[in-house]
């Protein structure tokens, strides 16, 4: 159970940076489009397209021709221009393939929960078991992600063809850094709770003292210094 504590707030100038680490992680990992994230060259692309054209952007599950500008007589790429579905008949997608599509979507799942998670740290004090989960959590976003990567070992980038990295799969990169600086902020410290529960922690570890004083076998003239009623429970505890 997380321990949530509504009038005890962490150290908000800490915890507010791995949320914003976090938080953008996850809106680059969903940024990259659905159709950007490689950009292949080869004999692939005739087939694919059934046209004749340099390049052609690749994505888990579409794929975006470039138009031809008569201007500058060059091929150029825009976003204005609609993702178009793969025909399995025409592009086997192998094992890889699939993998690398579910491992992307298992990343956004784990780093937008989170992200989510996080976003609470500012109002409401997790327990350091809740506060590591967290960052457990976006090392799993972390890994999922870094393997959703295998699709660039995929049949359809292999020889002749070449597939390289595109705006989309930058874009996971930079969201993998930011998960990285947000699960190190967390897993490496735990920010010390202000507020009504420091104050119970801080009581809890002067009852904690006298018990040891007790049990060490201090007399009752040091006793009588620590609080008169925890120290006699303290004494029947040891009796």
């Amino acid at each position: 159970m997380t321990n949530l504590n509504f009038a005890a707030i962490h150290s908000r100038s800490y915890t507010i940076i791995p949320v914003i680490f976090a938080l953008t992680g996850y809106i680059l990992s969903l940024a990259k489009g659905g159709c950007s994230y490689s950009r292949i060259e080869g004999p692939i692309i005739e087939k694919l397209t059934n046209q004749t054209v340099p390049f052609v952007e690749l994505g888990f599950s579409s794929y975006r021709i470039p138009v031809y500008d008569e201007i500058d007589h060059e091929w150029h790429m825009k976003d204005s221009e609609p993702c178009l579905p793969y025909d399995s008949t025409l592009i086997p997608i192998d094992r890889l393939w699939k993998s690398s599509r579910i491992f992307a979507f298992l990343s956004i799942v784990l780093g937008g929960g989170g992200a989510l998670f996080l976003g609470f740290s500012s109002c409401f004090v997790f327990s350091p078991g809740s506060w590591s989960w967290t960052g457990y959590q976006l090392v799993l976003s972390i890994f999922f992600h870094s393997l959703s990567f295998l699709w660039f070992l995929s049949g359809i980038c292999h020889h002749p063809n070449s597939c390289y990295l595109n705006s989309g799969s930058e874009l996971s990169l930079y969201a993998i850094c930011s998960w990285v600086m947000s699960a190190y902020l967390i897993l490496f410290s735990y920010p010390i709770p202000k507020g009504r529960y420091s104050k119970i922690t801080s009581k809890d570890e002067k009852y904690s003292s006298e018990s040891m004083a007790v049990e060490e076998g201090y007399n009752d003239e040091k006793c009588e210094v620590a609080v008169e009623e925890r120290c006699n429970e303290v004494k029947g505890e040891v009796v």
